[in-house]
């Protein structure tokens, strides 16, 4: 007897490095979202809070959290339940 999964959907040890996962709906990380994030979890480095800082070291704005990048790409490739 095999096991298998009983929910459909990847699970973190499901993804590989490289792996490239394609949407019907595509997702776009507004300024507002990003705002909320900052506000509620603080950033860990510095380019990620201060746009003078991101500039003065070549960034033409400050990049987004990695880790709010990370919960938006884990949160498109999880189903929800209908």
């Amino acid at each position: 007897m095999t096991k298998t999964k009983s929910n459909i959907g990847n699970f973190f040890e499901d993804f590989s490095l490289g792996q490239v996962i394609r949407h019907a709906a595509p997702r776009t990380v507004t300024s507002g979202e990003v705002a909320l994030y900052t506000a509620l979890y603080l950033p860990r480095f510095a380019v990620q809070s201060s746009k003078a800082f991101a500039q003065a070291i070549g960034y033409a704005d400050a990049p987004i959290d990695d880790i709010l990048v990370f919960h938006f790409v884990l949160g498109k490739t999880v189903r929800t339940c209908r």
